[in-house]
Protein backbone atom coordinates (compact mmCIF):
# COMPACT_ATOMS: atom_id res chain seq x y z
CA UNK A 1 0.00 0.00 0.00
CA UNK A 2 1.13 3.50 -0.69
CA UNK A 3 1.93 6.54 1.77
CA UNK A 4 -1.43 7.76 1.92
CA UNK A 5 -1.82 11.64 0.43
CA UNK A 6 -2.90 13.47 3.79
CA UNK A 7 -1.51 12.67 7.02
CA UNK A 8 -3.90 13.76 9.81
CA UNK A 9 -2.71 14.35 13.15
CA UNK A 10 -4.74 14.53 16.11
CA UNK A 11 -2.84 14.99 19.76
CA UNK A 12 -5.09 14.59 23.01
CA UNK A 13 -3.94 15.03 26.94
CA UNK A 14 -7.11 14.06 28.80
CA UNK A 15 -9.70 14.25 25.95
CA UNK A 16 -12.70 11.40 26.15
CA UNK A 17 -15.00 13.63 27.01
CA UNK A 18 -15.04 14.77 22.79
CA UNK A 19 -12.77 12.61 21.80
CA UNK A 20 -14.96 10.31 19.35
CA UNK A 21 -16.23 13.28 17.81
CA UNK A 22 -13.32 14.64 16.68
CA UNK A 23 -12.29 11.00 15.62
CA UNK A 24 -15.82 10.92 13.91
CA UNK A 25 -15.46 13.71 11.69
CA UNK A 26 -11.91 12.71 10.24
CA UNK A 27 -13.57 9.32 9.16
CA UNK A 28 -16.62 11.24 7.55
CA UNK A 29 -14.73 13.05 5.45
CA UNK A 30 -15.76 12.82 1.27
CA UNK A 31 -11.78 12.60 0.56
CA UNK A 32 -10.78 9.20 1.09
CA UNK A 33 -6.76 9.08 0.65
CA UNK A 34 -5.41 10.12 4.07
CA UNK A 35 -4.25 8.18 7.54
CA UNK A 36 -4.50 9.41 11.07
CA UNK A 37 -1.96 9.73 13.50
CA UNK A 38 -3.47 9.69 17.28
CA UNK A 39 -1.09 11.16 19.18
CA UNK A 40 -1.00 10.58 23.27
CA UNK A 41 0.48 13.54 25.04
CA UNK A 42 0.27 11.55 28.76
CA UNK A 43 -3.15 10.84 28.85
CA UNK A 44 -4.58 9.74 32.38
CA UNK A 45 -8.50 9.27 31.51
CA UNK A 46 -10.03 6.61 28.80
CA UNK A 47 -8.91 8.31 25.90
CA UNK A 48 -5.67 6.70 25.23
CA UNK A 49 -7.79 3.36 25.29
CA UNK A 50 -9.80 4.77 23.23
CA UNK A 51 -7.30 5.41 20.84
CA UNK A 52 -5.38 2.32 21.16
CA UNK A 53 -9.11 0.74 19.70
CA UNK A 54 -9.32 2.87 16.86
CA UNK A 55 -5.86 2.35 15.79
CA UNK A 56 -6.66 -1.91 16.34
CA UNK A 57 -9.55 -1.69 14.16
CA UNK A 58 -8.16 0.54 11.28
CA UNK A 59 -4.48 -0.66 11.52
CA UNK A 60 -4.14 0.02 7.90
CA UNK A 61 -4.87 3.86 8.70
CA UNK A 62 -4.91 4.19 12.01
CA UNK A 63 -1.73 4.87 13.79
CA UNK A 64 -1.75 5.59 17.80
CA UNK A 65 1.40 7.71 19.18
CA UNK A 66 3.00 8.38 22.44
CA UNK A 67 6.00 9.78 24.19
CA UNK A 68 8.62 7.63 25.40
CA UNK A 69 7.41 5.99 29.15
CA UNK A 70 3.79 8.06 28.11
CA UNK A 71 5.23 11.07 29.03
CA UNK A 72 3.35 14.43 29.30
CA UNK A 73 5.73 16.61 26.72
CA UNK A 74 3.32 19.33 25.55
CA UNK A 75 1.54 20.40 22.22
CA UNK A 76 4.07 21.30 20.43
CA UNK A 77 6.06 18.55 21.20
CA UNK A 78 3.12 16.20 20.32
CA UNK A 79 2.67 17.61 17.01
CA UNK A 80 6.14 17.23 16.00
CA UNK A 81 6.07 13.42 16.89
CA UNK A 82 3.14 13.51 14.05
CA UNK A 83 5.18 15.36 11.65
CA UNK A 84 8.28 12.78 12.63
CA UNK A 85 5.52 9.75 11.90
CA UNK A 86 4.01 11.47 9.17
CA UNK A 87 3.99 9.83 5.72
CA UNK A 88 1.42 12.38 3.62
CA UNK A 89 2.01 14.82 1.17
CA UNK A 90 0.20 17.11 3.18
CA UNK A 91 -0.24 17.12 7.06
CA UNK A 92 -3.31 18.55 8.62
CA UNK A 93 -3.91 19.07 12.24
CA UNK A 94 -7.34 18.40 14.61
CA UNK A 95 -7.72 19.28 18.49
CA UNK A 96 -9.28 17.05 19.92
CA UNK A 97 -12.05 18.78 21.43
CA UNK A 98 -12.95 20.14 17.69
CA UNK A 99 -14.42 19.53 14.62
CA UNK A 100 -13.97 18.95 10.82
CA UNK A 101 -17.02 19.74 8.28
CA UNK A 102 -17.22 16.53 5.84
CA UNK A 103 -15.86 18.47 2.86
CA UNK A 104 -12.58 20.05 4.36
CA UNK A 105 -10.25 17.08 3.27
CA UNK A 106 -11.00 17.29 -0.45
CA UNK A 107 -11.43 21.23 -1.00
CA UNK A 108 -8.26 22.02 0.92
CA UNK A 109 -6.26 19.28 -1.55
CA UNK A 110 -7.55 20.68 -4.60
CA UNK A 111 -6.95 24.29 -3.34
CA UNK A 112 -3.32 23.55 -2.88
CA UNK A 113 -2.88 21.31 -5.88
CA UNK A 114 -4.02 24.35 -8.11
CA UNK A 115 -1.86 27.14 -6.03
CA UNK A 116 1.75 24.84 -6.14
CA UNK A 117 3.65 28.30 -4.79
CA UNK A 118 1.29 27.67 -1.31
CA UNK A 119 2.68 25.81 1.44
CA UNK A 120 0.17 26.59 3.28
CA UNK A 121 -3.70 27.36 3.65
CA UNK A 122 -5.97 27.97 6.19
CA UNK A 123 -9.60 29.29 6.32
CA UNK A 124 -12.29 30.88 8.82
CA UNK A 125 -13.29 29.22 11.36
CA UNK A 126 -16.70 28.73 13.50
CA UNK A 127 -16.09 29.74 17.19
CA UNK A 128 -18.79 26.93 17.74
CA UNK A 129 -20.69 27.77 21.00
CA UNK A 130 -24.15 25.85 20.09
CA UNK A 131 -22.68 22.37 20.42
CA UNK A 132 -23.83 23.16 24.08
CA UNK A 133 -27.69 23.63 24.32
CA UNK A 134 -27.16 26.21 27.19
CA UNK A 135 -25.44 28.57 25.95
CA UNK A 136 -26.52 31.76 24.49
CA UNK A 137 -23.92 32.72 22.77
CA UNK A 138 -24.40 32.93 18.81
CA UNK A 139 -21.70 30.84 16.90
CA UNK A 140 -19.54 33.08 14.99
CA UNK A 141 -17.15 32.55 12.22
CA UNK A 142 -13.13 33.88 12.60
CA UNK A 143 -12.86 36.37 9.92
CA UNK A 144 -9.95 37.56 7.53
CA UNK A 145 -9.47 41.16 8.18
CA UNK A 146 -8.29 40.92 4.74
CA UNK A 147 -10.00 40.23 1.25
CA UNK A 148 -9.66 36.43 1.22
CA UNK A 149 -9.28 33.10 -1.51
CA UNK A 150 -6.04 33.92 -3.07
CA UNK A 151 -2.21 33.52 -2.42
CA UNK A 152 -0.36 35.80 0.62
CA UNK A 153 3.14 36.14 -0.38
CA UNK A 154 5.59 36.04 2.93
CA UNK A 155 6.16 37.94 5.17
CA UNK A 156 2.67 39.86 4.85
CA UNK A 157 0.55 37.43 7.11
CA UNK A 158 3.15 37.50 9.60
CA UNK A 159 2.83 41.26 10.13
CA UNK A 160 -1.21 40.53 10.55
CA UNK A 161 -0.01 38.00 12.79
CA UNK A 162 1.88 40.48 15.55
CA UNK A 163 -1.10 42.25 15.59
CA UNK A 164 -3.27 39.48 16.61
CA UNK A 165 -4.77 39.75 13.67
CA UNK A 166 -5.40 36.61 10.53
CA UNK A 167 -4.19 33.77 13.30
CA UNK A 168 -5.77 30.81 11.56
CA UNK A 169 -7.28 27.63 13.92
CA UNK A 170 -5.10 25.11 13.89
CA UNK A 171 -7.80 22.81 12.89
CA UNK A 172 -8.14 25.11 9.46
CA UNK A 173 -4.73 24.07 8.16
CA UNK A 174 -3.66 22.16 5.70
CA UNK A 175 0.27 22.36 5.03
CA UNK A 176 2.83 20.88 2.88
CA UNK A 177 4.44 18.68 5.03
CA UNK A 178 8.28 18.51 3.61
CA UNK A 179 7.98 22.83 4.20
CA UNK A 180 6.51 22.37 7.84
CA UNK A 181 9.46 20.04 8.13
CA UNK A 182 11.97 22.60 6.99
CA UNK A 183 11.02 25.51 8.59
CA UNK A 184 11.58 22.99 12.07
CA UNK A 185 7.78 22.15 12.80
CA UNK A 186 6.51 23.71 16.22
CA UNK A 187 8.63 25.34 18.62
CA UNK A 188 9.08 22.54 21.66
CA UNK A 189 9.27 24.90 24.21
CA UNK A 190 5.80 26.05 23.55
CA UNK A 191 3.94 23.68 25.58
CA UNK A 192 0.37 25.52 25.34
CA UNK A 193 -0.86 28.51 24.52
CA UNK A 194 0.81 29.86 21.27
CA UNK A 195 2.31 26.84 20.13
CA UNK A 196 0.33 27.43 16.80
CA UNK A 197 1.38 30.70 16.50
CA UNK A 198 5.13 29.92 17.06
CA UNK A 199 4.39 27.79 13.94
CA UNK A 200 2.96 30.25 11.96
CA UNK A 201 5.43 32.79 11.94
CA UNK A 202 7.65 30.29 11.18
CA UNK A 203 5.95 29.41 7.68
CA UNK A 204 4.54 33.04 7.29
CA UNK A 205 8.42 34.42 6.88
CA UNK A 206 9.14 31.99 4.81
CA UNK A 207 5.92 30.33 2.32
CA UNK A 208 3.55 32.37 0.28
CA UNK A 209 0.41 30.88 1.88
CA UNK A 210 -3.34 30.54 0.90
CA UNK A 211 -5.91 32.29 2.88
CA UNK A 212 -10.07 31.10 2.17
CA UNK A 213 -12.86 33.02 3.11
CA UNK A 214 -14.36 29.23 3.53
CA UNK A 215 -15.00 27.87 6.95
CA UNK A 216 -14.06 23.94 6.85
CA UNK A 217 -14.10 23.12 11.09
CA UNK A 218 -15.82 23.97 14.05
CA UNK A 219 -13.50 25.64 17.52
CA UNK A 220 -15.66 23.88 20.57
CA UNK A 221 -15.80 26.98 23.23
CA UNK A 222 -15.51 25.43 26.68
CA UNK A 223 -14.30 26.12 29.97
CA UNK A 224 -12.52 22.88 29.61
CA UNK A 225 -10.14 23.70 26.94
CA UNK A 226 -6.42 24.78 27.04
CA UNK A 227 -7.29 28.50 26.28
CA UNK A 228 -10.05 28.94 29.05
CA UNK A 229 -7.45 26.84 31.66
CA UNK A 230 -4.63 29.32 31.02
CA UNK A 231 -7.12 32.03 31.03
CA UNK A 232 -8.41 31.20 34.25
CA UNK A 233 -4.77 31.10 35.35
CA UNK A 234 -3.70 34.56 34.61
CA UNK A 235 -0.79 33.20 32.16
CA UNK A 236 -1.87 35.12 28.68
CA UNK A 237 0.73 38.24 29.16
CA UNK A 238 3.49 35.81 29.76
CA UNK A 239 2.73 33.33 27.57
CA UNK A 240 2.72 36.70 24.92
CA UNK A 241 6.16 38.05 25.99
CA UNK A 242 7.14 34.17 25.71
CA UNK A 243 5.86 34.25 22.39
CA UNK A 244 6.95 37.79 21.34
CA UNK A 245 10.70 36.39 22.51
CA UNK A 246 10.56 34.00 20.27
CA UNK A 247 9.60 35.83 16.96
CA UNK A 248 12.60 38.27 17.71
CA UNK A 249 14.93 35.15 18.10
CA UNK A 250 13.90 33.54 14.72
CA UNK A 251 13.68 37.11 13.16
CA UNK A 252 17.32 37.38 13.72
CA UNK A 253 18.13 33.67 12.84
CA UNK A 254 16.76 34.73 9.46
CA UNK A 255 18.18 37.67 8.96
CA UNK A 256 14.61 39.26 8.65
CA UNK A 257 15.12 43.21 6.78
CA UNK A 258 11.33 44.26 6.80
CA UNK A 259 11.20 47.15 9.05
CA UNK A 260 7.55 47.24 8.83
CA UNK A 261 7.72 43.99 10.94
CA UNK A 262 10.24 44.96 13.37
CA UNK A 263 8.13 48.03 13.97
CA UNK A 264 5.20 46.08 14.90
CA UNK A 265 7.53 43.92 17.28
CA UNK A 266 8.50 46.69 19.11
CA UNK A 267 5.05 48.09 19.41
CA UNK A 268 4.17 44.87 20.80
CA UNK A 269 6.41 44.69 23.32
CA UNK A 270 5.99 48.35 24.56
CA UNK A 271 2.28 46.94 24.96
CA UNK A 272 2.82 44.23 27.17
CA UNK A 273 6.43 45.05 28.96
CA UNK A 274 4.56 49.24 29.88
CA UNK A 275 0.93 47.87 30.96
CA UNK A 276 0.24 48.49 34.58
CA UNK A 277 -1.52 45.13 34.07
CA UNK A 278 1.16 43.09 33.19
CA UNK A 279 3.32 40.89 35.80
CA UNK A 280 7.32 40.92 36.23
CA UNK A 281 9.10 38.46 34.65
CA UNK A 282 11.01 36.06 36.73
CA UNK A 283 14.83 37.10 36.92
CA UNK A 284 16.29 34.05 34.96
CA UNK A 285 13.45 34.93 31.93
CA UNK A 286 14.05 38.69 32.42
CA UNK A 287 17.53 38.44 32.28
CA UNK A 288 17.24 36.21 29.19
CA UNK A 289 15.01 38.62 27.38
CA UNK A 290 17.51 41.57 28.13
CA UNK A 291 20.29 39.32 26.30
CA UNK A 292 18.09 38.67 23.15
CA UNK A 293 17.03 42.11 22.76
CA UNK A 294 20.59 43.87 23.37
CA UNK A 295 21.49 41.28 21.05
CA UNK A 296 19.00 42.29 18.11
CA UNK A 297 19.61 45.68 19.01
CA UNK A 298 23.64 44.98 18.06
CA UNK A 299 22.67 42.86 14.93
CA UNK A 300 23.28 44.48 11.93
CA UNK A 301 19.93 43.19 10.36
CA UNK A 302 18.34 45.08 12.55
CA UNK A 303 20.10 48.08 12.73
CA UNK A 304 20.15 48.74 9.32
CA UNK A 305 15.73 47.75 8.69
CA UNK A 306 15.60 50.39 11.70
CA UNK A 307 18.08 53.10 9.73
CA UNK A 308 16.40 52.69 6.16
CA UNK A 309 12.62 53.09 7.80
CA UNK A 310 13.71 55.98 9.61
CA UNK A 311 15.45 57.23 6.98
CA UNK A 312 12.38 56.66 3.91
CA UNK A 313 9.68 58.37 6.51
CA UNK A 314 12.39 60.97 6.54
CA UNK A 315 12.75 61.41 2.94
CA UNK A 316 9.31 61.54 2.57
CA UNK A 317 8.39 64.08 5.22
CA UNK A 318 10.94 66.50 3.84
CA UNK A 319 9.85 66.06 -0.03
CA UNK A 320 6.53 66.55 1.33
CA UNK A 321 4.70 70.11 0.86
CA UNK A 322 2.53 70.92 3.45
CA UNK A 323 -0.30 73.62 2.70
CA UNK A 324 -1.17 75.80 5.57
CA UNK A 325 -3.73 77.51 4.02
CA UNK A 326 -6.94 75.91 3.22
CA UNK A 327 -8.47 77.71 0.06
CA UNK A 328 -10.96 77.45 -2.24
CA UNK A 329 -8.32 76.94 -5.17
CA UNK A 330 -6.30 74.69 -3.42
CA UNK A 331 -9.27 72.50 -2.15
CA UNK A 332 -9.99 71.84 -6.03
CA UNK A 333 -6.09 71.57 -7.26
CA UNK A 334 -6.46 69.03 -4.37
CA UNK A 335 -9.53 67.26 -6.15
CA UNK A 336 -8.05 66.60 -9.17
CA UNK A 337 -4.80 65.86 -7.87
CA UNK A 338 -3.93 62.07 -7.77
CA UNK A 339 -0.74 62.46 -5.36
CA UNK A 340 -1.11 62.34 -1.36
CA UNK A 341 -1.62 66.18 -0.47
CA UNK A 342 -0.53 68.08 3.16
CA UNK A 343 -2.51 69.93 4.92
CA UNK A 344 -1.91 72.05 8.13
CA UNK A 345 -5.46 71.64 10.38
CA UNK A 346 -6.24 73.44 13.36
CA UNK A 347 -7.08 70.76 16.19
CA UNK A 348 -10.52 71.81 16.89
CA UNK A 349 -11.70 71.18 13.15
CA UNK A 350 -11.24 67.81 13.31
CA UNK A 351 -13.84 64.88 14.45
CA UNK A 352 -14.07 61.18 13.83
CA UNK A 353 -16.49 59.42 12.05
CA UNK A 354 -19.05 59.19 14.52
CA UNK A 355 -19.14 63.25 15.09
CA UNK A 356 -17.12 63.17 18.64
CA UNK A 357 -14.97 66.79 18.18
CA UNK A 358 -10.93 66.54 19.20
CA UNK A 359 -11.72 70.40 20.19
CA UNK A 360 -11.30 71.15 23.27
CA UNK A 361 -15.01 71.86 24.26
CA UNK A 362 -16.13 68.87 22.82
CA UNK A 363 -15.69 65.67 24.27
CA UNK A 364 -14.13 62.49 22.31
CA UNK A 365 -14.15 59.02 24.17
CA UNK A 366 -9.90 58.17 23.77
CA UNK A 367 -9.44 61.77 24.76
CA UNK A 368 -11.59 60.95 28.25
CA UNK A 369 -9.17 58.17 28.12
CA UNK A 370 -5.88 59.83 28.46
CA UNK A 371 -7.38 62.41 31.02
CA UNK A 372 -8.72 59.65 33.31
CA UNK A 373 -5.16 57.91 32.98
CA UNK A 374 -3.59 60.62 33.61
CA UNK A 375 -5.16 61.43 37.13
CA UNK A 376 -4.39 57.74 38.22
CA UNK A 377 -2.48 55.31 35.93
CA UNK A 378 -3.64 52.98 38.53
CA UNK A 379 -7.30 53.24 37.52
CA UNK A 380 -9.27 50.37 36.90
CA UNK A 381 -11.00 50.93 33.02
CA UNK A 382 -14.07 49.87 33.97
CA UNK A 383 -14.53 52.93 36.13
CA UNK A 384 -13.82 55.47 33.75
CA UNK A 385 -16.13 57.11 31.90
CA UNK A 386 -14.53 55.63 28.61
CA UNK A 387 -16.11 52.31 29.58
CA UNK A 388 -19.17 53.50 31.20
CA UNK A 389 -20.30 54.93 27.68
CA UNK A 390 -19.98 52.60 25.67
CA UNK A 391 -22.03 50.09 28.29
CA UNK A 392 -24.53 52.60 28.75
CA UNK A 393 -28.11 51.07 28.16
CA UNK A 394 -28.94 53.87 25.61
CA UNK A 395 -25.41 52.36 23.41
CA UNK A 396 -27.63 49.01 23.24
CA UNK A 397 -30.16 50.57 21.07
CA UNK A 398 -27.54 51.93 18.61
CA UNK A 399 -27.64 50.34 15.46
CA UNK A 400 -27.16 52.95 12.72
CA UNK A 401 -24.66 55.93 11.72
CA UNK A 402 -28.12 57.80 12.84
CA UNK A 403 -28.14 56.45 16.01
CA UNK A 404 -25.18 57.27 17.26
CA UNK A 405 -25.43 60.99 15.98
CA UNK A 406 -28.61 61.95 17.21
CA UNK A 407 -28.29 59.65 20.60
CA UNK A 408 -29.32 62.84 22.55
CA UNK A 409 -32.36 63.61 19.97
CA UNK A 410 -34.28 60.27 19.61
CA UNK A 411 -36.90 62.06 17.41
CA UNK A 412 -34.09 62.67 14.94
CA UNK A 413 -32.86 59.08 14.71
CA UNK A 414 -35.46 57.43 12.46
CA UNK A 415 -37.25 59.72 10.53
CA UNK A 416 -38.75 57.08 7.89
CA UNK A 417 -35.94 58.01 5.06
CA UNK A 418 -33.06 55.79 4.39
CA UNK A 419 -30.33 54.81 7.52
CA UNK A 420 -26.90 54.33 7.16
CA UNK A 421 -25.07 51.61 8.79
CA UNK A 422 -22.04 52.07 10.62
CA UNK A 423 -18.86 52.59 7.96
CA UNK A 424 -21.31 53.99 5.35
CA UNK A 425 -21.86 57.73 4.63
CA UNK A 426 -24.44 59.99 2.40
CA UNK A 427 -21.80 60.40 0.02
CA UNK A 428 -19.96 56.87 -0.14
CA UNK A 429 -17.23 55.95 2.07
CA UNK A 430 -13.45 56.87 2.86
CA UNK A 431 -12.27 55.52 -0.85
CA UNK A 432 -13.22 56.17 -4.59
CA UNK A 433 -14.14 52.74 -5.01
CA UNK A 434 -16.33 51.75 -1.98
CA UNK A 435 -17.79 54.97 -2.99
CA UNK A 436 -19.01 53.70 -6.39
CA UNK A 437 -20.28 50.67 -4.33
CA UNK A 438 -21.95 52.70 -1.90
CA UNK A 439 -19.21 52.05 1.10
CA UNK A 440 -18.20 49.26 3.00
CA UNK A 441 -20.81 49.09 6.26
CA UNK A 442 -20.49 46.76 9.11
CA UNK A 443 -21.81 45.94 12.66
CA UNK A 444 -23.21 43.85 14.69
CA UNK A 445 -27.19 45.00 13.56
CA UNK A 446 -25.90 44.91 9.71
CA UNK A 447 -24.61 41.37 9.86
CA UNK A 448 -28.08 40.01 11.25
CA UNK A 449 -30.24 41.87 8.86
CA UNK A 450 -27.94 41.56 5.98
CA UNK A 451 -26.52 38.05 6.71
CA UNK A 452 -23.00 38.95 6.29
CA UNK A 453 -19.97 38.31 8.81
CA UNK A 454 -18.10 41.57 9.58
CA UNK A 455 -17.41 41.19 13.06
CA UNK A 456 -13.42 40.92 12.40
CA UNK A 457 -13.18 43.61 9.48
CA UNK A 458 -10.66 45.65 11.31
CA UNK A 459 -9.45 42.55 13.48
CA UNK A 460 -10.24 40.21 15.95
CA UNK A 461 -12.84 42.03 17.69
CA UNK A 462 -10.76 45.46 17.19
CA UNK A 463 -14.30 47.75 16.72
CA UNK A 464 -15.80 48.96 20.15
CA UNK A 465 -18.62 50.44 17.69
CA UNK A 466 -19.62 46.86 16.54
CA UNK A 467 -21.75 45.61 19.41
CA UNK A 468 -22.11 47.84 22.40
CA UNK A 469 -21.12 46.60 25.37
CA UNK A 470 -18.58 44.56 24.60
CA UNK A 471 -15.50 44.38 27.33
CA UNK A 472 -12.67 43.18 24.73
CA UNK A 473 -12.74 45.66 22.12
CA UNK A 474 -12.83 48.32 24.85
CA UNK A 475 -10.04 47.08 26.34
CA UNK A 476 -7.84 46.56 23.49
CA UNK A 477 -8.58 50.01 22.74
CA UNK A 478 -7.39 51.37 26.09
CA UNK A 479 -4.06 49.52 25.64
CA UNK A 480 -3.62 50.73 21.85
CA UNK A 481 -4.00 54.04 23.21
CA UNK A 482 -1.97 54.02 25.99
CA UNK A 483 0.77 52.75 23.75
CA UNK A 484 0.54 55.40 21.60
CA UNK A 485 0.27 57.90 24.56
CA UNK A 486 3.25 56.70 25.85
CA UNK A 487 5.21 56.87 22.32
CA UNK A 488 4.66 60.46 22.01
CA UNK A 489 4.88 62.05 25.29
CA UNK A 490 8.96 62.58 24.63
CA UNK A 491 8.13 64.40 21.11
CA UNK A 492 5.65 63.61 17.86
CA UNK A 493 8.07 62.98 14.51
CA UNK A 494 5.51 61.28 11.84
CA UNK A 495 8.98 59.97 9.98
CA UNK A 496 8.57 57.52 13.03
CA UNK A 497 5.33 56.73 12.28
CA UNK A 498 5.97 56.52 8.26
CA UNK A 499 2.78 58.42 7.44
CA UNK A 500 0.63 60.98 8.20
CA UNK A 501 -2.85 60.97 10.00
CA UNK A 502 -5.44 61.20 7.45
CA UNK A 503 -8.54 63.05 6.69
CA UNK A 504 -11.24 63.48 4.20
CA UNK A 505 -12.44 67.11 4.29
CA UNK A 506 -16.17 68.47 4.57
CA UNK A 507 -17.36 71.99 3.13
CA UNK A 508 -20.40 73.52 3.62
CA UNK A 509 -21.44 76.17 1.09
CA UNK A 510 -20.37 79.03 3.19
CA UNK A 511 -17.14 77.69 3.41
CA UNK A 512 -16.86 76.43 6.88
CA UNK A 513 -14.75 73.21 7.23
CA UNK A 514 -14.85 70.10 9.16
CA UNK A 515 -11.76 67.79 9.03
CA UNK A 516 -13.22 63.95 9.82
CA UNK A 517 -10.50 61.20 10.91
CA UNK A 518 -10.17 58.62 7.50
CA UNK A 519 -7.23 57.14 9.37
CA UNK A 520 -4.84 57.79 12.48
CA UNK A 521 -7.85 57.64 15.16
CA UNK A 522 -5.50 56.76 18.19
CA UNK A 523 -2.87 59.53 17.30
CA UNK A 524 -4.38 61.95 16.62
CA UNK A 525 -6.70 61.73 19.59
CA UNK A 526 -3.24 61.34 21.84
CA UNK A 527 -1.60 64.50 20.01
CA UNK A 528 -5.05 66.48 21.02
CA UNK A 529 -4.87 65.28 24.89
CA UNK A 530 -1.22 66.32 24.56
CA UNK A 531 -1.90 69.98 23.49
CA UNK A 532 -1.40 70.28 20.03
CA UNK A 533 -3.41 72.99 18.26
CA UNK A 534 -2.86 71.90 14.84
CA UNK A 535 -1.43 68.84 12.68
CA UNK A 536 -0.51 68.25 9.45
CA UNK A 537 -2.69 65.37 7.81
CA UNK A 538 -2.67 63.72 4.34
CA UNK A 539 -5.68 63.78 1.97
CA UNK A 540 -5.11 60.50 0.29
CA UNK A 541 -5.42 59.94 -3.09
CA UNK A 542 -7.72 56.54 -2.54
CA UNK A 543 -9.61 58.85 -0.20
CA UNK A 544 -12.90 61.25 -1.57
CA UNK A 545 -10.31 63.91 -0.09
CA UNK A 546 -12.97 66.94 -0.39
CA UNK A 547 -17.09 66.41 -0.11
CA UNK A 548 -19.03 69.38 -0.67
CA UNK A 549 -22.29 70.36 0.33
CA UNK A 550 -23.25 72.19 -2.94
CA UNK A 551 -23.16 69.23 -4.54
CA UNK A 552 -25.26 66.75 -2.47
CA UNK A 553 -27.08 65.49 -5.17
CA UNK A 554 -24.17 64.18 -6.82
CA UNK A 555 -23.70 62.22 -3.63
CA UNK A 556 -23.43 58.37 -3.74
CA UNK A 557 -27.13 57.40 -2.13
CA UNK A 558 -29.03 60.71 -3.08
CA UNK A 559 -27.83 60.05 -6.69
CA UNK A 560 -28.81 56.70 -6.40
CA UNK A 561 -32.51 57.49 -5.30
CA UNK A 562 -31.77 55.63 -1.91
CA UNK A 563 -31.74 58.64 0.04
CA UNK A 564 -32.99 62.02 -0.08
CA UNK A 565 -30.96 65.02 -0.30
CA UNK A 566 -32.59 66.45 3.21
CA UNK A 567 -31.57 63.47 5.07
CA UNK A 568 -27.85 63.35 3.13
CA UNK A 569 -27.48 67.23 4.56
CA UNK A 570 -28.88 66.30 8.00
CA UNK A 571 -26.28 63.93 8.17
CA UNK A 572 -23.46 66.69 6.88
CA UNK A 573 -24.24 69.19 9.27
CA UNK A 574 -24.08 67.12 12.48
CA UNK A 575 -20.33 67.31 11.65
CA UNK A 576 -21.13 70.94 12.23
CA UNK A 577 -22.90 71.22 14.68
CA UNK A 578 -22.40 68.56 16.84
CA UNK A 579 -19.05 68.09 19.31
CA UNK A 580 -19.70 65.20 21.84
CA UNK A 581 -20.32 66.87 24.83
CA UNK A 582 -24.19 66.86 24.14
CA UNK A 583 -24.30 63.03 24.02
CA UNK A 584 -21.99 62.62 26.85
CA UNK A 585 -24.60 65.58 28.69
CA UNK A 586 -27.90 63.43 27.48
CA UNK A 587 -26.03 60.10 29.33
CA UNK A 588 -25.41 61.78 32.41
CA UNK A 589 -22.08 60.59 32.26
CA UNK A 590 -19.45 63.19 33.87
CA UNK A 591 -16.42 64.81 32.03
CA UNK A 592 -12.53 63.97 32.66
CA UNK A 593 -11.32 66.97 31.16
Amino acid sequence: MGSPRVSVIVIFLDAARFFEEAVASVFAQTYADWELLLVDDGSTDGSSALAREYSARNSDRVRYLTHPRCENRGMSASRNLGLREARGEYVAFLDADDIWLPGKLAQQVEILASYPSAMMLYGQTLRWHSWNPTSETPDEPRSLPFEGDRVIDPPNLLRWLLQRQAIPAIDSVLAQRQAAVDVGGFADEFRGLYEDQAFYARMFLRYPVFASSECWDRYRKHDDSACAAAVRRGELDEARRMFLNFVERHLVSERCRDAEIWRLLRREWRAVGGSGQARALPRQDLKGLVDVASRARQSWVVTGAVARSRAAGRAAHAAATVRRRVTPQMLEHVRRDGAETLVRIPMRLIADEYGFSLAASGWHYLRSLLAEYDHNPQVDPTETTFFRFFRHKELSSVRFLDDILFLHQPEKRDDGDFRFYFGAYPWGDWTESDARIGGKPFGHHYDAVEGRRTRDLYGYRRNPWYRAGDDYPLRLEWRRTLEVYRSLRSGYRPSRYHSFPSVILLVRSDGALRAVRYKGHHRLSVLAHLGYESVTVALRPESVKVVHEAEVEQWYYVRRGLCSAEKALKIFHAYFELDGSERLEHLGLSRAY
